[in-house]
């Protein structure tokens, strides 16, 4: 996304690139953030895309390096409006952009707008995103309270 600016401060700098991210939501200049940082209810996300719309609100785009959707996007997807909008942030659309298994390269260097492939999942992650504090509760406990299940059942966790 042309003009789009980067917010670059590290994992361990994640109060400086929330108070950065705000500095950039509030610029009307600024027409994507990458790797936005916003910190709500004990929870810290990073998104991968955050693109102003001309409403003034925002899409989410989440980037996978996968050739589908998958449940546990939805699940991504969910917390992270569930953080984004408890920050303020008005969230008008929420994709997911994975690799578009039709795109054949050319001769040429990759086209990597048409390499990837956004999908809309903007109302099938709000179904998940209005039972999200539930849903991290559950982490929360999974992780904290032994015994823990086995990795297989992991997803199992996240049903919501």
């Amino acid at each position: 996304m042309p003009g789009g600016i980067l917010v670059d401060e590290g994992p361990d700098q994640h109060a400086q690139a929330v108070t950065r991210t705000r500095e950039l939501v509030a610029n009307p200049d600024g027409p994507a953030i990458f790797e936005a940082a916003f910190a709500f209810d004990n929870v810290l996300i990073r998104a991968d895309i955050l693109q102003r719309l001309p409403s003034g609100a925002w899409r989410l785009a989440e980037v996978k390096s996968t050739t589908r959707v998958k449940p546990e996007h939805l699940h991504d997807l969910a917390i992270q409006a569930y953080v984004i909008t408890g920050s303020g942030i008005t969230l008008e659309q929420m994709q997911l952009v994975h690799v578009d298994t039709t795109y054949v390269r050319g001769e040429n260097r990759i086209d990597w707008h048409a390499y990837f492939k956004p999908e809309d999942l903007t109302t099938r992650s709000a179904i998940f995103s209005l039972q999200c504090p539930n849903a991290l509760l559950r982490c929360m406990l999974f992780w904290a309270c032994p015994p823990r299940p086995k990795q297989a059942e992991w997803p199992l966790l996240l049903t919501v």
